[in-house]
């Protein structure tokens, strides 16, 4: 597969899987009652959190910014993008682990129940990501590294 077939693929389908996450619920849980909150309420409300006191969820939520930076040092070929794209993961897989999220400004918390499609959805665009974009490296630099080692054969070849 040549390496821009990579990248195209990886591209389209963490795309193509992190919009559907946003059609999704990404968390269940109970405060006075039981409740299913959406993605896309998370992706909103998530970057103004930290205004609210909510540092942690500030910070998980910070995964989205990464990802698209990710996306976009990626199609642009920057290797940076690897580090962007590991810590947007790093974060997004962490969330998994937390029992309770705020659910206002006042800091009150509720009891995560589960967690839904939506946050599968997110966390595998994100890992889609992270996975192509290793792989497109990987890839690509073995692709140099051989194509220099011909060239210096080559060389070698023709000055005896």
């Amino acid at each position: 597969m040549k390496s821009i077939q990579i990248q195209t693929l990886t591209v389209s389908s963490s795309a193509i899987v992190y919009v559907i996450s946003l059609t999704q619920y990404v968390v269940t849980v109970e405060h006075d009652v039981i409740e299913s909150i959406s993605s896309w309420q998370y992706l909103t409300l998530g970057s103004v959190a930290i205004f609210g006191g909510g540092v942690l969820e500030w910070l998980i939520w910070l995964a989205n910014p990464l990802y698209i930076i990710s996306m976009i040092l990626f199609i642009k070929h920057y290797k940076i993008s690897m580090i962007t794209a590991f810590l947007a993961s790093f974060l997004a897989v962490i969330f998994s682990a937390w029992e309770e999220i705020r659910v206002d400004e006042k800091g009150i918390s509720a009891k995560i129940i589960h967690f839904d499609l939506g946050y599968y959805l997110w966390v595998s665009s994100i890992l889609i990501l992270t996975t192509g974009t290793f792989i497109y490296f990987r890839h690509r630099n073995k692709r140099r590294s051989h194509h220099s080692e011909s060239h210096h054969h080559r060389i070698i070849t023709q000055a005896h």
